[in-house]
């Protein structure tokens, strides 16, 4: 495969092998190192345009694929999208979630992942009131905890 892409960017094609599409801009915190929830306008990707998007990806090469956001698991069609992320025939998937959210939604998006074998990825970046500090809510440490 790394053959392939290196004969495409010889030749100028496009080759994108890891690549990230943002699903909304909304976010469930503040954090201080972000500025996308300050920029956002409260929309969500249509699962049309979301199909259209990773569709070209594929034809570039792209193999590996990141669910972004603002906090991608706020967006109301989260299966859908998953449903058009997995059908692409992409290798890997991953969903790039803070995790902070109620427990129900958490046992959701946890059930939607391991159903369309999407890993999770989070951070993880203090401890108590540094990690509340950092992410501008409350109680992020016990909230992504419970969700891991």
């Amino acid at each position: 495969m790394a053959l392939s892409h290196f004969k495409k960017f010889i030749s100028r094609k496009p080759s994108v092998f890891f690549c990230s599409v943002r699903l909304t801009s909304l976010c469930s915190q503040a954090c201080l190192q972000c500025g996308i929830p300050s920029q956002s306008d409260g929309s969500f990707i249509t699962p049309e345009s979301f199909r259209q998007i990773t569709q070209k990806l594929y034809k570039y090469g792209t193999r590996v694929l990141t669910l972004t956001g603002g906090e991608p698991a706020l967006h109301p069609q989260l299966e859908e999208i998953m449903q058009i992320a997995r059908a692409t025939g992409f290798r890997a998937i991953g969903l790039l979630t803070n995790l902070y959210y109620p427990e129900a939604h958490q046992d959701k998006v946890i059930a939607l992942s391991q159903d369309y074998g999407i890993g999770i990825h989070t951070s993880y970046d203090g401890l108590g009131e540094v990690a509340d500090t950092l992410r501008g809510a409350r109680d992020v440490q016990a909230t992504v905890e419970r969700g891991m």
